[in-house]
């Protein structure tokens, strides 16, 4: 039986994900530096992108300077840890300790299987392998691919759009003005003179300098909250009632919110490809899951016991009512978001310059024209709209979660694996396959309908 092959000599990723980095494909360009991430410039002289012609880049170092083991692990922990971490003690509290603690583990053990699957599909490949799109794009054919894509830039447009929501609402509790609803357009409007301009950035080496500055904050801001939460923990909240084991009503406003938090299918291949010991990455990528998945859980309930009935869709807006110093680490957290921004808002610029139509208008003779920081101008207005219409964090953490995380780690590597395996891989694996698929149809659906049934309530 002929095996599918799913490599290109020629192959191009640059990955983005939450705060740090997430999967996008480049379309090449002239005059690249390729050394160093952090000295990656593009200029103004744009090609067609080929899905069968990309380069691949390795975005966590040089190419000659592979990480360990234990490098190649915090580069896949800080990718996970970003705008969703802030929803899910909210979220936890509503599902219930018992009932999310046991979806987060499901959660947790589903993104896990998917991904080794999406790397089975690769594994008959002599080298490296290449980014998602391509691989979709060989298994399953040009119109996949392109779907893929679209997923994947409404997922950055999520992303992107749950910043601004963040950002809105911190200024409003910031100023004291969160109990009046007319402020909050204003805030909105400070939060998009703030953004516009890192939007209109395209050198690169801004965005990784920055945003590894953010990362710092947010760790710092993390470890503070758990800290306070330690000191003020509200035992009543211990009794034995719906939130200790859980409330299946719920249940559909956690799919979203923690696929969210673990959708990390744009991160494997450059994680894998920048170990030195790449053999290794299985068992690296099971011990991280797993790490992760105990601080979702432990800092959760941490903070439900702390804060009870009194816990909002953000955490951070939760601090003053605890203790008033803490507005420090809430001002931290958002720095580190305004310095991530532009790691969340790039791919989303690339997907869409990709787009013939809109390639076509910012382009003049093989160049960049004015036209395409009037899209950019656009989009970011887009996007502060949408965060003005959508108060709600957490409920819209959901609906992308559930539209997009779920196609993009569950939906596309299933059907791409059972494309290439279906007359090999074991029967029981192939009806394992199935209901992951299922399960994750049904869930979107669900987490779909409970997201804008919750956004749409006043």
């Amino acid at each position: 039986m002929k095996k599918v092959g799913i490599h290109d000599n020629n192959s191009d990723q640059v990955n983005f994900k939450n705060t740090s980095l997430e999967l996008v494909d480049f379309p090449p360009q002239k005059n690249m530096e390729v050394n160093n991430l952090e000295s990656i410039k593009i200029d103004n002289n744009p090609e067609k992108i080929d899905s069968e012609s990309v380069i691949e880049r390795d975005p966590f170092g040089k190419v000659d300077q592979k990480s360990s083991t234990f490098q190649a692990s915090m580069n896949l922990l800080k990718s996970y840890v970003g705008g969703g971490i802030l929803a899910l003690p909210y979220i936890f509290f509503k599902t219930g300790y018992l009932l999310a603690t046991f979806a987060m583990i499901l959660t947790a053990a589903l993104v896990y299987y998917s991904t080794l699957l999406l790397l089975e599909l690769v594994a008959d490949s002599g080298n490296k392998p290449v980014n998602v799109s391509e691989v979709f794009n060989r298994v399953l054919g040009r119109k996949a691919s392109i779907i893929y894509k679209f997923f994947l830039g409404t997922y950055q447009m999520g992303i992107c759009i749950s910043y601004a929501i963040f950002f809105t609402d911190f200024f409003q509790v910031a100023f004291g003005t969160e109990n009046i609803p007319s402020m909050r357009i204003i805030f909105a409007c400070f939060s998009l003179v703030i953004i516009l301009p890192l939007s209109m950035i395209n050198n690169f080496h801004f965005f990784v300098k920055f945003s590894n500055i953010g990362n710092l904050l947010i760790l710092i801001t993390l470890i503070a909250i758990i800290q306070l939460d330690f000191t003020h923990l509200y035992t009543k909240q211990l009794n034995f009632n719906e939130h200790n084991f859980g409330t299946f009503t719920h249940l559909p406003s956690f799919i979203g919110v923690s696929i969210f938090a673990f959708e990390c299918i744009g991160n494997i291949f450059p994680v894998k490809n920048s170990m030195k010991e790449p053999e290794k990455f299985k068992k690296m990528f099971s011990i991280t899951s797993i790490v992760v998945c105990l601080v979702y859980i432990v800092f959760s309930v941490i903070c439900c016991v702390s804060l009870g009935v009194k816990i909002n869709q953000i955490i951070l807006t939760d601090l003053e009512k605890i203790q008033s110093f803490f507005y420090i680490f809430q001002t931290f957290y958002a720095v580190a978001l305004i310095l991530s921004y532009p790691i969340q808002f790039y791919p989303l610029v690339i997907i869409l310059e990709d787009n013939y139509v809109i390639n076509k208008y910012i382009t003049t003779k093989g160049k960049y024209n004015w036209k395409r920081y009037v899209v950019r101008f656009i989009v970011t207005l887009i996007i502060f709209v949408l965060a003005f219409a959508i108060p709600k964090f957490a409920s819209f953490l959901n609906l992308v979660g559930a539209f997009a995380g779920i196609n993009l780690q569950f939906v596309f590597p299933i059907i791409a694996y059972y494309s290439v395996f279906k007359l090999m891989a074991p029967k029981w694996k192939i009806n394992l396959n199935f209901a992951v698929l299922v399960f994750g149809v049904i869930g979107s659906g669900f987490g779909i309908y409970d997201s804008i049934k919750e956004m749409s309530e006043k």
